[in-house]
């Protein structure tokens, strides 16, 4: 009877585990996150983020696309530029009047992506009016997500709360190995030459992108290790 006793519960405590190890890698949790508390100067560019969750890689930090000048006196504790002053997505992407970053899965691990929580923009009078966020899986197309966005009329330090944009219903987000890297952007128009916009402080971290990490079996084949070789070995 001990004897069945100690193997329920051996059985018990490996299913336990199993279940917390499951719970624990696919928990939608942050992956990344940046803060633009205390810069100046319209921050750097690239940006690294504050944060970056283990087996995630951020391949580039937030960044200026080429069409975005910093010139004039920056808002403090901001992070962006000046110069959006294209009049549709279309001659702003040609204009490269938008920001980005990306990020990527280690290997032996892969990434599904949930959504980027609530975050702010300011923006001056004349700052660009409309954004559109964008994805990108390697280098194929650029697509957008959702609507275009109006950024919204204050002006002053409190700037524009927005919306929480949800990732998880978006396919090609979901179950992103390690050889393949995401990319985010914001493409801005609407804008005067001098017109200032910028991802804004707010409590918590500024900009954030929300997920799950799978950490995947490594399989020996008889030649190669699938997903990676393992890192130690128990006898």
């Amino acid at each position: 009877m001990k004897t069945i006793l100690n193997f329920c519960y051996k059985r018990l405590l490996i299913l336990t585990m199993l279940l917390a190890f499951y719970i624990t890698g696919n928990a939608q949790t942050k992956l990344v996150a940046w803060e633009v508390t205390g810069l100046s100067n319209y921050g750097a560019s690239p940006l690294n983020p504050a944060f970056v969750l283990e087996n995630i890689t951020c391949v580039s930090g937030l960044t200026r696309g080429l069409g975005i000048a910093t010139t004039g006196t920056a808002a403090t504790s901001a992070w962006g530029g000046n110069g959006m002053d294209q009049n549709a997505i279309e001659n702003a992407t040609t204009s490269n009047d938008f920001v980005f970053f990306r990020i990527k899965a280690n290997t032996g691990c892969e990434i599904s992506l949930n959504s980027i929580p609530v975050y702010n923009i300011r923006r001056s009078g004349t700052g660009p009016t409309t954004g559109q966020w964008q994805y990108q899986i390697d280098d194929d197309s650029w697509i957008n997500i959702g609507t275009p966005i109006t950024w919204g009329s204050t002006t002053s330090s409190s700037g524009n709360n927005q919306s929480i944009i949800n990732l998880s219903s978006i396919l090609a987000l979901q179950n992103i190995g390690s050889d393949s890297e995401v990319g985010f952007r914001i493409v801005n128009w609407g804008g005067a030459t001098t017109g200032t916009w910028y991802v804004n402080n707010r409590n918590g971290d500024d900009l954030e992108v929300d997920g799950s990490v799978n950490i995947l079996s490594t399989t020996w084949n008889g030649t190669t290790w699938s997903n990676g070789a393992p890192t130690s070995t128990v006898d």
